[in-house]
This record gives C-alpha cells, structure tokens and sequence, in this order.
C-alpha cells in the first residue's frame, strides 16, 4: 500500500489514554487521501494537506473519538475562522506490526461547531496558550 509520512506525534501527548502506541509515524496512503478529495473536494484537499504535517505534529487539540484506537487531532485556522480535524487511527500494541498510525479523514468546521464538539468528547490534550 503507498503512502506518505505527514509526520510524527508527540506520543506523550496520548499515554494517558493510550498507552501502547508502537511508532510516532503518522501516515497518509493513497487511499484515504482519494477518500478526502472525494468527501471534502479537491480544493479542500489542496488547501488543507499541507497543514496536516503540524497539524499531528503541533496540535491545538487532541480529543478522544468514538472508535477504538481512534483520536481527533485539531487545529484552529485562524484566518480561515475554523478548525481542521483529524481523524487518526493509533497503531497500538495489538495491531499487525506493519502499521503506523493513519489519517483516516479531514474535517473542516466552523468555530461553532467546533466548540460544541468540544463540549461533546473528552479532551485528551489541549494546548496552552
């Protein structure tokens, strides 16, 4: 399966929930980024893919999603007035050794939404100010 390396976690960030995570390594393959033109539009893509590398490597926050082995890794946009979420699949210790962690998906939302989304799922990590 091709993929690209976007970047490495702070898996400090996770060991209070996760505390078998295997490699720093967060990947994007072919097929998930097909997966995020088709749901989120190719000029979503474009915009936003570039972000992703300090998105996982310098989040905002980091929330604790419904999935097994599975967080929300976002990032306010400033001039863009939303976040952009990822969702990240963890590769934990009893996963197939050949995974890394994996974006599954983006999300773009506006700072309402967001916000109710954080009062919704638990904040693993949040950065201060």
């Amino acid at each position: 399966m091709d993929y690209k390396l976007i970047g490495k976690l702070k898996i400090e960030q996770l060991q209070n929930c996760f505390s078998k995570i295997v490699t720093n390594e967060v990947i994007l393959r072919n097929d998930r980024a097909e997966h995020i033109i088709t749901r989120r539009g190719e000029e979503f893509f474009l915009n936003y893919a570039p972000l992703f590398a300090s998105i996982v490597e310098n989040p905002d926050y980091i929330l604790q999603d419904n999935k097994p082995n599975t967080v929300l890794m976002c990032k306010k946009i400033q001039d863009k007035n939303k976040s952009i979420n990822l969702v990240v699949r963890l590769a934990v210790e009893d996963d197939n050794p050949n995974y890394k962690n994996s974006i599954i998906t983006a999300v773009a939302e506006k700072d309402k939404r967001f916000k109710q989304r954080l009062r919704n799922m638990g904040i693993i990590f949040q950065k201060l100010d």
